[in-house]
């Protein structure tokens, strides 16, 4: 059998072909990965936003459009020049969007000029399907999404942002197959504009566990087809009490976090990125009854852990739980040195002996660990230390 298609022009060619693989000669000389922002947007990758209705995404996909317009930085994640960002949501109508955009802008001193020519909006005719099912049954890409990516390529956007994946398509969530397709014809259609997307998912109801890929409402295979992905949840009471600030409801209630679910091109020690609630009055109507709008903005928290990732945090807790080598438990007290877990802090966060002596009592303050006695591996009593794990951040 005959596997060559012809061309256009009638010449054979092979669709598929094999390659002998050399070894690159020197590394320096390869290509840089296309970061747009650096372990956040790549050219030709779907990054998946999970959270749940109301949590932020739409205020934070906002602005992050708006960092990548100017060219600044986003937190850690750096922003080497600017960028075009198109901004696609259903859920708010165009004036509810120029309030919360336009709140946003004068929260984080985003002026006219700072997104002039860099921050587009979509507008598109409901009901905004780029994936709906035939008469088949089977799901195919609109004419939208053709007539969207067209007018992407041509004012050549760096980002899309698509908010939220649920208005976009006629998928049945729980048929993996149809949801890969959805989302498929929107990574087909970044990697031809050689753009990337920023895509916002619903989660699952009930309680959701940070950096939880699988948390997405519908089938998993969502989070098998994009290259980099990130959870946004609520601050809780025990998280609030692990960075101290449980005395602080008004602000630890106002707190969501931004974790990392999944980054195919990084290395899985990312810190917890923290955002803020705060209030916007539009001064749009007399006093008392202008209109308030809640924006999302950078909160750094404070602490001895700042700048450690719950990542990391949580692998010392996994080695606190599996005791040492010869099964003891470690202590929380230096007079027993080899076993002091302190030295564990030491050794993975870079800690001084007295970061690690306040950080090992900050979580036994906390009740994240706590002390217990147990029989030792030569039969004596000892005391020594267990997690909490209902306390984990």
């Amino acid at each position: 059998m005959d596997y060559r298609a012809p061309n256009d022009d009638g010449v054979l060619h092979f669709p598929v072909k094999l390659r002998p693989y050399a070894l690159p000669r020197n590394l320096s000389l390869l290509p840089p990965r296309p970061w747009l922002a650096r372990g956040l947007l790549m050219r030709r990758c779907i990054t998946e936003l999970i959270g749940a209705s109301s949590i932020g995404k739409s205020s934070l996909m906002a602005g992050i459009g708006m960092h990548l317009a100017a060219g600044r930085d986003f937190g850690r994640f750096a922003v080497p020049v600017r960028c075009k960002f198109a901004f696609l949501t259903i859920e708010e109508d165009e004036d509810e969007l120029d309030r919360r955009i336009g709140a946003l802008a004068e929260r984080l001193n985003f002026s006219h000029e700072d997104l002039r020519g860099h921050f587009d909006v979509i507008d598109i005719d409901r009901p905004a399907t780029l994936a709906a099912v035939n008469r088949k049954g089977v799901l195919v890409a609109t004419a939208k999404l053709q007539e969207l990516e067209l007018q992407l390529a041509r004012k050549g956007i760096d980002v899309i942002g698509l908010d939220p994946f649920a208005e976009l398509h006629e998928a049945e969530e729980n048929n993996n197959g149809q949801m890969r397709a959805a989302a498929g014809f929107i990574r087909d259609m970044v990697h031809r504009i050689d753009a990337a997307c920023l895509l916002s998912h619903h989660s699952r109801k009930g309680a959701m566990t940070p950096g939880d890929l699988d948390a997405g409402r519908g089938g998993s295979s969502l989070g098998g087809l994009v290259r980099l992905a990130f959870t946004l949840t609520q601050a809780t009471s025990e998280m609030a009490q692990f960075l101290g600030i449980e005395d602080q409801p008004e602000l630890w209630r106002n707190l969501v976090r931004l974790d990392q679910a999944k980054a195919n091109h990084l290395a899985r020690n990312a810190p917890t990125d923290w955002f803020r609630w705060q209030s916007v009055d539009l001064k749009n109507g007399e006093p008392g009854f202008s209109d308030h709008v809640g924006v999302l903005t950078p909160w750094q928290p404070p602490g001895i852990f700042e700048g450690v990732s719950v990542f990391r945090i949580n692998q010392v807790l996994d080695r606190i739980v599996a005791g040492m080598p010869d099964g003891d438990l470690y202590s929380a007290r230096r007079r027993s040195p080899e076993r002091w877990a302190g030295l564990l802090l030491i050794a993975e966060f870079g800690f001084s002996d007295e970061q690690a002596k306040r950080g090992l009592a900050a979580w036994m303050e906390s009740g994240l660990v706590y002390e217990t006695d147990f029989i030792d591996t030569r039969g004596r009593n000892r005391n020594g230390i267990k997690v909490n794990n209902a306390k984990r951040p």
